[in-house]
């Protein structure tokens, strides 16, 4: 039968440090609609060839885009969850006739996922057995298809302010583990998250996998990463109200990264006489799909010319 485990409340108020952590990905892009009064031409076949066999002809812009993601949330928190992007061109590396050419970015797609892993470790009478198994929710989402942010534009310039894709998208989890607004993302609405916890054989862990397109000149260039996060459990006055009964705002963010959280007493085992299994072990006990041992996962970094 289904077994579910309780978290003790965190204290109050509510958290407003997300652990923020930064990372840059540079990207690319080519194409003479970089030049300005050539945003919305039509590229003939002479263009188009010239940009597929990659001519020094075809100006190529280089950037670097800086995204700073939570290591840590907080179940029913009045905040938004932060997820903030801007680009910072390189002047350098582009080329001569672009360098001094603001350039517009805007995303084209994103994706936000948390995806939760139980592992179990039990005893044996030759060796301990062992599984887990991942699930995946989708905590925010955007295109098209879905809703109308997609257009929406990152800052691309070395000073500009960033763009908060939590704000805009309004990423909050309720103190029952649900998604706020999870229709508009595409998820379903019965599908919830429970905080991180490990007891003697079971260990609940989860890692944030995003994704984003970006479109600059007409061009795409997409992104992603993935990374382990600490999902604590609600304060007892959102237990009873849930996210509504507060005001939602701009938490102070930090961009140092969270203290290693602090695991509860492990209870006394009471079970056979052998020898009690390592919990290590356990397929997706280290935060799943190869997370390593900082947090931190496989990026993905790409972009496809589209004419």
């Amino acid at each position: 039968m289904p077994l579910r485990v309780w978290s003790v409340p965190s204290p109050s108020p509510p958290m407003t440090d997300f652990g923020l952590t930064g990372r840059m990905m540079s990207g690319l892009v080519s194409t003479q609609r970089l030049i300005p009064g050539m945003e919305d031409v039509k590229l003939s076949f002479k263009q188009k060839s010239q940009k597929f066999f990659g001519s020094s002809k075809v100006p190529n812009f280089h950037f670097s885009m800086r995204v700073e993601y939570p290591t840590q949330i907080q179940l029913g928190n009045p905040y938004t969850i932060p997820f903030r992007l801007s680009i910072i061109p390189n002047r350098e590396k582009s080329s001569d006739v672009i360098q001094d050419v603001p350039q517009k970015a805007y995303i084209k797609t994103a994706t936000l996922e948390m995806h939760s892993t139980v592992g179990v470790i039990c005893p044996g009478t030759f060796d301990s057995h062992e599984g887990s198994k991942t699930r995946k929710l989708c905590i925010g989402r955007t295109n098209k298809f879905i809703n109308e942010v997609d257009g929406f534009e990152i800052p691309c310039a070395p000073k500009e302010d960033v763009l908060d894709l939590g704000t805009v998208l309004g990423l909050q989890i309720d103190a029952r583990g649900s998604v706020i607004g999870a229709s508009k993302f595409g998820g379903g609405t019965l599908e919830t998250m429970s905080p991180t916890y490990t007891t003697y054989c079971v260990r609940l862990s989860h890692v944030l996998h995003w994704e984003v397109k970006v479109s600059i000149g007409g061009e795409s260039w997409e992104c992603g990463w993935q990374n382990r996060i600490v999902v604590h459990p609600p304060v007892e006055e959102a237990l009873s109200g849930g996210v509504g009964t507060a005001s939602a705002g701009t938490a102070t963010l930090s961009l140092e990264p969270p203290p290693p959280p602090v695991d509860e007493a492990v209870p006394a085992y009471e079970g056979p006489s052998t020898a009690a299994p390592a919990y290590e072990k356990v397929a997706g006990g280290q935060a799943s799909n190869e997370v390593n041992g900082n947090g931190e996962g496989s990026s993905a970094v790409g972009g496809d010319m589209k004419s």
